[in-house]
């Protein structure tokens, strides 16, 4: 099983599944980014109760610190399909884990409609960054919107 971890990975998740298989999740690393070096992390699935967990960790364990450190994290939403409140509990958790390192900032990308509604009619969207891709996620200047 692969992760998707390499350096250049497609932006579609390679394998890695957490949650009983209910979510696919796949990371990449961009250092030519506007913003300096930025971790992408590509989710499809269902972000449910089953994989808040999970996901959590798997980000934390990529967004963590430390040489090369990624100042801005790309969460890829193209192919989410649902969202119930323990993901986007999740989204909240992994906002706050980037905020929390100096000059780090969360863009979600391809944000499916259903979750923007749910974005918007909970605040959030005025609080997490988004973009219309990753790619677009990338261009964006530091602490964009």
């Amino acid at each position: 099983m692969t992760t998707g971890d390499e350096d250049g990975a497609a932006d579609r998740p390679a394998g890695v599944e957490l949650g009983g298989g209910q979510v696919r999740a796949g990371a990449r690393r961009d250092a030519g980014a506007a913003c300096g070096p930025v971790l992408v992390v590509t989710v499809a699935g269902e972000l449910d109760y089953r994989v808040a967990a999970p996901l959590y960790d798997w980000v934390a364990e990529r967004a963590a610190g430390g040489p090369g450190e990624a100042r801005r994290v790309v969460l890829d939403l193209a192919d989410v399909g649902f969202c119930d409140s323990a993901g986007l509990n999740t989204l909240i958790r992994v906002w706050r884990l980037v905020h929390g390192g100096a000059g780090r900032d969360l863009v979600l990308a391809a944000v499916p409609p259903s979750l923007r509604e749910l974005l918007a009619s909970t605040g959030l969207d005025a609080h997490i960054a988004r973009a219309d891709s990753a790619a677009g996620a990338l261009a964006l200047a530091p602490g964009g919107r």
